[in-house]
């Protein structure tokens, strides 16, 4: 098969958020709520099938190019490997069983196509983010589950309640952003790549003091996003609250991704190191 199949994945949730979101409206209900789930779920088998594209280094597919320029090659890609494919399944998985409770949920909401149209937009941020092949598409499908998450708290907009947790959760996310955007950033200014596979190529050249600053900032931008669930907690939206939760362990663990597990060697031996030092000033002390 074409390794260009994988776009499958991520694009048949927004396919089928882009047209409840212009026709939703105008269709039956039942077609709406078919459709959104049928969007995620036909992720979930897609993903099932290509189960073999993961298999030794990964397949690695390239839609079109957004910059080329000297040495500079930035492509929307993905990369389907072994790390990648056990995540899309668990993030198309457990968004499929979401999207079903929600339809029983929601049954009685008027404005049924603009949330279902967010939930599956979610859904294709989550996997933008595990499928990513460089740092600008992880980027973009990071701040594509901020937005949706905004939305999706603050759904029901016309109390003030709920409002409030939406703007308060989209602007806590925000400052986990900078600094993740201040990590990528730096990435790319030292390995002149937003490639993750060229930047872990590079790994063991970095200094051990610009991979513990890296690596901080990268699980800043992660754990920032933990109050987000606390918000959630008194938000009147419960259909969106686990949805944004699996996103934010999504986020969690995608710091666990081939760069972060490439930095922490460095990264490890340098906190030993430190570790070792103040052991052995501590025993002079004692001395």
């Amino acid at each position: 098969m074409n390794e260009s199949l994988l776009f499958l994945i991520p694009l048949l949730p927004l396919c089928c958020a882009v047209i409840n979101m212009v026709f939703g409206m105008r269709l039956p209900r039942l077609f709406a709520e078919v459709l959104a789930v049928t969007g995620v779920a036909g992720a979930f088998v897609l993903t099932v099938l290509f189960w073999g594209y993961a298999e030794g280094e990964g397949t690695r597919a390239v839609l079109f190019t957004w910059l080329n320029s000297g040495s500079v090659d930035i492509s929307f890609a993905l990369n389907f490997d072994r790390l990648a494919a056990p995540m899309t399944l668990m993030v198309t998985g457990v968004a499929s069983l979401i999207h079903l409770y929600a339809v029983g949920y929601m049954h009685e909401e008027e404005d049924y196509a603009r949330f279902f149209s967010l939930l599956n937009l979610f859904v294709f941020a989550m996997l933008a983010i595990v499928l990513a092949d460089n740092l600008l598409v992880l980027f973009l499908g990071w701040e594509g589950v901020g937005l949706c998450s905004y939305g999706l708290i603050g759904f029901w907009y016309h109390k003030l309640e709920n409002a409030k947790a939406g703007t308060k959760a989209f602007l806590v996310t925000r400052v986990g952003d900078v600094f993740l955007a201040i990590a990528l950033l730096w990435l790319f200014a030292i390995t002149g790549t937003l490639s993750i596979s060229e930047i872990n190529a590079q790994a063991t050249s970095i200094s051990p003091g610009v991979v513990t600053v890296v690596s901080l900032l990268l699980l800043l931008g992660a754990f920032n996003q933990l109050p987000v669930v606390g918000e959630l907690v008194d938000a009147p939206f419960k259909t969106g609250a686990p949805l944004v939760q699996r996103a934010v362990r999504g986020k969690v663990f995608i710091q666990l991704n081939p760069i972060q597990l490439a930095v922490l060697r460095q990264f490890s031996a340098a906190l030993v190191d430190l570790l070792n030092g103040l052991v052995v000033e501590a025993h002079q002390r004692i001395q």
